[in-house]
């Protein structure tokens, strides 16, 4: 299993080098409490798309401005709205769990 993994993302990870693709990946690891919930998933995919893409970050970016300052955090459903925008490109995505 590990070796059809890690096969799938050198696929990948070659497409994603030109531009072809985009690639997130996500580890649960049930002895992190950040890595157990849908919070946790969503904010890692979402950090990983659009650190690696202008178009992920300008969508992020202006979903951030409606959360000035941290001041409230953006609901489960909402990051879900902004992810779903995100992948809204025509280029293959591919999210890893």
């Amino acid at each position: 299993m590990v070796l059809v993994s890690s096969t799938t993302i050198e696929v990948i990870e070659a497409m994603r080098k030109p531009g072809l693709a985009s690639l997130a990946m996500f580890y649960y690891d049930f002895k992190e409490d950040e890595k157990k919930d849908l919070r946790g998933l969503l904010s890692s995919v979402l950090f990983q798309l659009c650190d690696r893409s202008d178009s992920y970050y300008n969508v992020l970016s202006t979903f951030d401005s409606t959360h000035p300052k941290g001041a409230q955090n953006p609901s489960d459903n909402g990051l879900v709205r902004c992810l779903v925008i995100s992948l809204s490109q025509d280029k293959p995505r591919f999210i890893l769990l």
